[in-house]
């Protein structure tokens, strides 16, 4: 990503879009959580301080570039009887994940949807104000505008075509 901001009216058609993802029942299990350069540079030495006890000089290199990123939103599904309703909302939310990139991507905005081991921690639940008891982390969904613009990506070409894909029956 450049450093350009990502004005904050894209950011809201994506969390509309996103939250326009069908789900059962209508839970609408889902939650946005944006952060600022504070909050990104408290996970950013979390996952620095880890990376460090094998390689400070890697850490260091990826504090710089997680705080360089200009858009950080985490996403969260509430958790309910740890059944089938729960199955269901998580897969609600990342409906809603997929919806929230497509309409990043309609405005000219890449994204990346991470989800490494920083983010399974405590530590990062706490700096997002997750309560990992009523909700799960999903992703942290990084966005901005490509170096380069969108048409300079290199897209690695999909393994599967539609009719490795595609049954169809009588």
């Amino acid at each position: 990503f450049d450093r350009t901001p990502v004005p904050e009216d894209v950011l809201y058609n994506a969390i509309e879009a996103a939250i326009s993802a069908p789900n059962h029942k209508m839970t609408e299990p889902w939650r946005f959580i944006t952060l600022g350069k504070d909050t990104i540079s408290k996970i950013a030495e979390l996952n620095a301080s880890e990376i460090a006890k094998k390689d400070p000089e890697k850490a260091l290199k990826k504090k710089e570039r997680w705080e360089a990123i200009p858009g950080w939103c985490v996403v969260t599904s509430k958790k309910s009887d740890g059944g089938i309703q729960e199955e269901e909302d998580f897969a609600a939310t990342c409906c809603a994940i997929q919806n929230f990139s497509l309409s990043m991507w309609t405005d000219g905005v890449g994204t990346k949807w991470t989800s490494g081991p920083v983010t399974r921690t405590k530590e990062f639940a706490d700096i997002c104000g997750i309560n990992l008891e009523d909700e799960k982390f999903v992703g942290c969904l990084w966005y901005g505008f490509a170096s380069g613009g969108l048409g300079s990506l290199k897209t690695p070409p999909r393994k599967l075509s539609v009719d490795d894909v595609l049954s169809s029956l009588p």
